[in-house]
């Protein structure tokens, strides 16, 4: 007698089709728990950039909000607002018209004794948003608040333009 067991071929077609039939009903549901999780994913080069301003400041930041929308969210709440009556209704649809895809955290430290930025601050970010591909179009640093505004190197009079900044104070960051 052999101890294996042997599952009749008429069994082992059921069995296929019905892990096939659990599978494609679950599939729309991992589709959706992926998508939904995209929503709260920062851009990599918004990310390299928080980063960098994270480490310069030597404090300890705690995430207030975090999300990225793609061209159709967007798209779906500009049509949404044609129907809302306010004030600046128009403005707002404008505004919305222009953006592809936008990725924002927003940051907060505790109250510290902030001392400014270090020197390399902006040497060390130049650095880090140069091997991603972006160069310094505007920085303004003061003691305690700096911003901090990149574009793509290989701009080519292209109509659209993505810009990745970095606003920070004392106690908030907004990448």
């Amino acid at each position: 007698m052999n101890p294996s067991v042997s599952i009749p071929g008429s069994r082992r077609r059921i069995l296929r089709w019905f892990l096939i039939g659990i599978g494609l009903c679950l599939t729309p549901f991992a589709i959706l728990v992926i998508a939904a999780a995209s929503y709260f994913v920062l851009d990599r080069d918004t990310v390299a950039l928080r980063e960098q301003v994270m480490r310069a400041t030597d404090a300890r930041w705690h995430t207030q909000v975090q999300m990225s929308l793609g061209n159709a969210t967007i798209n779906a709440v500009n049509f949404g607002l044609h129907f809302v009556r306010t004030k600046n209704g128009a403005d707002v649809c404008n505004v919305l018209a222009a953006v592809k895809r936008v990725s924002v955290g927003i940051y907060e430290c505790k109250p510290s004794s902030s001392r400014g930025w270090p020197e390399q601050f902006l040497a060390d970010t130049d650095r880090v948003m140069q091997k991603r591909g972006w160069s310094r179009l505007i920085s303004v640093v003061g003691e305690n608040n700096s911003v901090l505004i990149y574009v793509p190197q290989d701009r080519n009079g292209e109509e659209t333009m993505e810009v990745c900044l970095a606003g920070v104070s004392r106690h908030e960051l907004v990448v």
